[in-house]
């Protein structure tokens, strides 16, 4: 069996079970080296080029190397992640939308709504009861009409709308199980 075809078997696979292989956006696959700098950068962002290459045991150059390709196939994504407490006086909410049955262009619409918002902090298409769940924010809750309108300015798009108001972080995004590797 050819080791580089999805789902064979390769090296730090358990025995008898099959590796999953992992490819970039831009179609490249991701080896073992690739994986260790994904796994060092998420759990030491701040890592200089050099410490970076240390650690994972290449050369200050090919290391450099290889984070610039994953930088480039939009596998490795460096940015500041800032501490919400700091709009402590802004309320974080969650906004579960569903849509009435519309045309392509009204849906290409609304998503280019809730891309513009600067309210909209997140977005996320689902399948089931709701389509959209938005993570957004504003100052309080009597504010909320006034975003589904920006959202929804004919108020006939939006079917159904629960809005849920966030409490607490209780875990931070964390790197999937397929790049975090045998534990």
């Amino acid at each position: 069996m050819d080791p580089s075809a999805r789902g064979a078997a390769g090296e730090g696979a358990a025995p008898g079970r099959r590796r999953t292989v992992l490819y970039s956006r831009s179609g490249s696959r991701l080896d073992e080296i690739d994986l260790a700098i994904l796994r060092h950068l998420s759990a030491v962002p701040r890592s200089s080029n050099i410490a970076l290459a240390q650690a994972i045991g290449l050369s200050a150059s090919a290391c450099l190397a290889r984070t610039r390709r994953l930088e480039s196939s939009g596998t490795l994504r460096i940015r500041a992640d800032v501490d919400e407490s700091v709009v402590a006086d802004w309320q974080m909410y969650w906004l579960f939308a569903r849509l009435r049955p519309v045309a392509a262009h009204d849906r290409a619409a609304f998503e280019e709504r809730i891309q513009r918002s600067p309210h909209v902090l997140e977005a996320h298409e689902l399948l089931g009861d709701y389509e959209y769940l938005l993570k957004v924010t504003a100052p309080a809750m009597a504010d909320m009409p006034r975003l589904r309108a920006a959202l929804d300015p004919d108020a006939r798009l939006i079917e159904r709308a629960t809005i849920a108001g966030g409490v607490r972080l209780l875990k931070d995004r964390a790197l999937h199980p397929l790049i975090r590797g045998p534990e």
